[in-house]
């Protein structure tokens, strides 16, 4: 019984950690659509930008999100580049 009642709150502290790390992405992801936006490129430049929550198809303490742009090129405007 007591095992029982402890796994079930280890489940809720589970499902909290992972629910933290997807809220956080969805707020980079949608923060950082709203800059590349207001920059004045367009919406496929926008709708590069993702966020994927990993492990995928379940919860994990040890939830991640990977944070990229499909555009290879898009650090530029953060990171710089010499032009050649």
């Amino acid at each position: 019984m007591f095992e029982k009642a402890f796994l079930a709150d280890s489940q809720i502290v589970v499902e909290a950690a992972h629910d933290a790390i997807a809220m956080a992405g969805d707020i980079v992801k949608r923060e950082a659509r709203n800059d590349i936006a207001a920059s004045g490129l367009g919406q496929g430049f926008v709708n590069a930008m993702r966020v994927d929550i990993y492990p995928r198809g379940r919860k994990s303490i040890n939830a991640s999100a990977h944070i990229y742009h499909k555009i290879p090129y898009a650090g530029v405007f953060e990171e710089g580049a010499t032009i050649r």
